[in-house]
């Protein structure tokens, strides 16, 4: 093992170590008061879920599909849709480059350079994050409705800060491209042109700040589905689902983001349902996850 698996083996044991100690209490806590009879699953209202997941999932691809467009390349959405969800299984290992590597050797079977790969991926990353900080930000900080996170308002203010950095970078088509070129030299990649109109990028941006709250939708209905006749603000949950998702997509140096989320997750969602329902609620919203995962990779392992 060489000296970097390494050092990056010791971060992911320290952070999940951190997680671990803060959040633990919370998640006993949570089992402790756990009464199964207040737990009834609507079934109609899961699978609701689960389908729109589906819909959200195949949007993302579409998008990929655009983002590919700007090397002058063309792909189906059916075929993005496959390359991205079987790449996605490069997820649950530790590292982002996992995930990467999925995506080059499939793209590469329908013309796809391994560069073009690797810009098209670092490219929708850097699309798909400021319309969920948006999100975040209005949802949880600006809208009467969301009155219970003014003691993080800081972060609201970062993330303004991320979107204004991403839109004087986007209006600058050199500087966009130096960004790039420079992520692709810390992956030993070689950099590649593209070209990119800003009509379509601010399609992807709007396309992208659809899903996240298509995305938000489908996990307010997973959490209708287990606490039926409980009363939360969708807004709220779509805010909450966003950030949280955002975080463990940014902790690249867990698996999936496993721990990262859970953690944002349970804070933001206790405000809302009460400390003794969030626990198991994240708990369940991990599991919900995969198994829309699943589905999509089914589905895209059988797309021709």
């Amino acid at each position: 093992m060489t000296k970097s698996k390494i050092l990056n083996r010791i971060i992911q044991i320290v952070i999940l170590a951190v997680i671990a100690y803060f959040m633990a209490p919370v998640f006993a806590d949570s089992f402790r008061k756990f009464n199964p009879s207040e737990w009834k699953i609507n079934y109609w209202l899961l699978i609701a879920s689960l389908l729109l997941m589906q819909v959200v999932l195949y949007a993302q691809s579409a998008i990929w599909s655009t983002i590919v467009g700007f090397f002058g390349k063309s792909i189906t959405y059916n075929k993005a849709f496959k390359i991205a969800y079987l790449a996605q299984l490069g997820r649950y290992l530790p590292g982002r480059i996992w995930q990467l590597f999925g995506m080059i050797y499939l793209a590469a079977k329908e013309g796809i350079t391994k560069e073009e790969a690797t810009v098209s991926f670092i490219l929708s990353q850097l699309f798909a994050t400021p319309p969920g900080l948006l999100i975040v930000v209005i949802y949880l900080f600006v809208l009467e409705t969301a009155t219970k996170y003014q003691d993080y308002i800081g972060f609201a203010w970062v993330g303004v800060a991320a979107m204004a950095a991403f839109l004087v970078v986007f209006l600058q088509p050199r500087w966009l491209h130096a960004c790039i070129n420079f992520a692709t030299r810390l992956m030993r990649q070689t950099p590649v042109d593209f070209r990119l109109e800003k009509k379509v990028g601010m399609k992807v941006l709007i396309f992208y700040f659809v899903t996240w709250n298509l995305y938000g939708v489908s996990f307010y209905l997973f959490l209708l589905s287990i606490l039926p006749g409980y009363d939360f603000s969708i807004v709220e949950i779509i805010g909450a689902w966003t950030l949280a998702y955002l975080v463990g997509y940014w902790a690249i140096v867990l698996p999936a983001g496993i721990g990262a989320r859970e953690a944002a997750l349970i804070i933001l969602l206790a405000p809302i349902i009460g400390a003794d329902r969030a626990g198991i609620a994240v708990i369940g919203a991990r599991l919900w996850s995969m198994l829309g995962e699943v589905i999509c990779t089914v589905l895209a392992w059988r797309v021709k």
